[in-house]
């Protein structure tokens, strides 16, 4: 795994939460346990979970996801999106999103992801967020109810919108790492690019502790 360093201004703090530069740094104390398998990993970074009991999200779901992507059978994080019929179907559902094969437990306290972007495609018109359970894959996380999402194609915040968004952080695209935490106590996310933190943290309140990873 390529070790990542996050740049944070010290003086980045969510004053609700009291997060600080040093708080998030701790996060990806896991890089420096490269001797670790998955499972190890996992463990050491979720400690409060009891792993015999609970399972948290270690691959992207085979069938939890839109007709449009394929997932790879030799690398259980990996997913290709394949281009649908333009012709026969709405240019807003072209869209192919897919989820993790478990959501994150609630258990968890704060939970971080990145997905490295091999393609962007011809519009580079891909995202990472979350979504609750039920949601449309056919849209991108954000466009609607207990969806949120950071989008690549113009670096704007989506939540629960299907409009323009807000403008949130940079563009990104092929060869780019970008990463998504989200804090299950004070229901706050935040995004990294390339591990660059990006301030602020999005708050957002939903009836469901269960949240799963979604990619785009």
């Amino acid at each position: 795994m390529k070790k990542l360093k996050i740049e944070i201004d010290e003086m980045d703090v969510d004053h609700q939460n009291q997060w600080t530069a040093n708080d998030l740094a701790d996060m990806l104390t896991h890089q420096n346990n490269s001797q670790l398998n998955q499972n190890g990993r996992l463990t050491f970074l979720y400690s409060a979970v009891d792993h015999t009991l609970v399972k948290v999200p270690s691959s992207l779901s085979a069938s939890d996801k839109s007709s449009w992507i394929e997932t790879q059978n030799f690398n259980p994080f990996q997913c290709k999106y394949t281009e649908s019929p333009r012709t026969l179907y709405n240019r807003d559902d072209d869209v192919g999103s897919i989820r993790t094969s478990d959501p994150i437990p609630s258990e968890c306290g704060i939970y971080y992801f990145e997905m490295c972007v091999l393609n962007d495609g011809e519009d580079g018109a891909i995202s990472i967020g979350l979504t609750s359970k039920g949601t449309n894959l056919n849209h991108q996380p954000g466009w609607d109810r207990h969806t949120w999402g950071y989008h690549g194609d113009d670096g704007n915040f989506f939540k629960e919108d299907g409009g323009y968004g807000k403008k949130y952080g940079p563009v990104y695209g092929k060869d780019d790492v970008v990463g998504c935490g989200l804090n299950l106590i004070s229901r706050s996310c935040f995004f990294t690019k390339n591990g660059k933190f990006w301030v602020p943290f999005w708050r957002f309140w939903v009836p469901s502790k269960k949240f799963q990873n979604c990619k785009i």
